[in-house]
């Protein structure tokens, strides 16, 4: 793989090099997650092991429909380089195959630079060389020899990473009835038993979250078919946890950091969350029912075209898949006297959902541990510093003997999107 061969050479010239051991290799598995979180499969030994995306595929119980095509570029500016460990990788997760979407690979394009010059680039099915715990691809640019230089130091974006793709995106529509008729399985298939694992944000091993099922169910949980009880643990989740805060984390001049994460068990004991967090009460209250759920964070377009981050679920069902599903679009509609056997939408049926690109599966990768200075969907290794996440108006850290202080107009990083919406288009072509 030819991407950022060059770094190593290039750092040494900008006296940023000091005889760090050899760079991982791009096929080097990630390190081994935490016991509580889903196990993530090995990279693939080449990249021929990238499966090519298809677009998803309608079944009796979802139809996926009115297909949109958008080009999608993320950018990271990254301020400091005063990090745990420099040498860990750039990495970028991006859902290649998902439920709703799938990415053209042959646009796939990335690149990194070094105070404002391009260190090396890569496109193509060879950028994928990781995975991520729900088999998301996985973008690894190696940064081995990175120190910080306190000549620069937060005085200019010294690392930029930058990742263009094309993506398809699905609208989807659910046959009410026939979801019901799904019986509770013997056993989940592997696709999905991951997706019952508690892991970083979603604490659903937590006797917290059984305890409400066990309330909400009056303990016959299985008296009813798992998407009725979806539907009642989604629907009470939406009822009881009040909207505090945005899905987005601004710094200065309402700059994008990241996302406004404190997590499942943390909404759910003080009643209040961010969007985000009411994703992963809802995430965690379905696992700790038996019933396989992931969040999904993305970027996407409102009605009116306005740009913003996303973040929704889905929960997997025998035969039918992976159904999508937005609590807090469910949550604004006042679900409190919808009824459990009528449909709903946002719940299964989702006409906008073609207007959203996923990327993750996670809020940052490697079950959260790569992330910098705040949940942002990429990651690298965690900022030395004295709090996670960063406060927005200031942040202070140690390397060495040196202690750092910096100020809010100049955050650790930046998040810049860039989305172009071609349409509807046709699939087939």
């Amino acid at each position: 793989m030819a991407f950022i061969t060059g770094i190593a050479t290039l750092l040494a010239l900008t006296g940023l090099f000091q005889s760090p051991p050899p760079s991982p290799s791009p096929t080097t598995p990630p390190a081994t997650p935490p016991a509580t979180a889903p196990t993530a499969p090995a990279p693939p030994a080449s990249t021929a092991g990238v499966s090519t995306p298809t677009p998803p595929r309608s079944n009796e119980y979802v139809t996926w429909e009115k297909p949109r095509r958008y080009d999608m570029t993320f950018n990271v500016g990254i301020h400091s380089l005063a990090v745990a460990d420099p040498r860990r990788p750039l990495l970028m997760p991006i859902v290649l195959q998902g439920a709703s979407s799938f990415v053209n690979l042959d646009t796939l394009r990335a690149e990194v630079q070094l105070h404002g010059e391009r260190i090396d680039g890569g496109s193509g099915p060879e950028l994928i060389n990781g995975r991520g715990i729900f088999e998301e691809g996985m973008i690894e640019a190696p940064t081995g020899g990175l120190t910080v230089d306190p000549n620069v130091l937060n005085q200019a974006t010294q690392l930029r990473f930058r990742v263009f793709h094309e993506a398809i995106c699905y609208s989807s529509e659910v046959d009410e009835a026939a979801l019901q008729s799904i019986p509770w399985p013997a056993s989940w298939p592997s696709q999905a038993r991951d997706a019952l694992q508690p892991q970083t944000l979603i604490e659903s091993d937590n006797p917290l979250f059984a305890n409400v099922v066990q309330e909400v169910s009056g303990g016959d949980l299985r008296l009813v078919p798992p998407w009725i009880a979806a539907k009642e643990l989604v629907r009470h989740a939406c009822n009881t946890i009040q909207k505090n805060g945005e899905t987005t984390l601004y710094g200065p001049g309402r700059s994008i950091r990241g996302l406004d994460v404190n997590g499942a068990l943390v909404a759910a004991q003080r009643g209040s969350g961010t969007p985000n967090d009411l994703v992963c009460v809802c995430v965690a209250l379905l696992r700790a029912a038996g019933i396989p759920a992931r969040p999904v964070i993305g970027r996407g377009e409102d009605r009116k075209g306005k740009k913003r981050l996303l973040v929704w679920g889905e929960l997997y069902l025998p035969k039918a898949g992976w159904i999508p599903f937005d609590p807090d679009e469910i949550r604004r509609k006042g679900a409190r006297h919808w009824k459990v056997r009528d449909d709903w939408t946002e719940f299964g049926t989702m006409s906008d959902l073609n207007r959203r690109v996923p990327l993750a599966y996670a809020f940052a990768p490697d079950n959260g541990q790569a992330a910098y200075d705040c949940y942002a969907i990429w990651g690298w290794s965690r900022l030395e510093s004295m709090d996670f996440p960063v406060p927005v108006n200031q942040w202070q850290g140690r390397i060495g003997e040196q202690r750092l202080r910096v100020d809010a107009w100049n955050t650790p990083s930046v998040l810049h999107f860039e989305i172009v919406s071609h349409g509807r288009v046709d699939p087939a072509r």
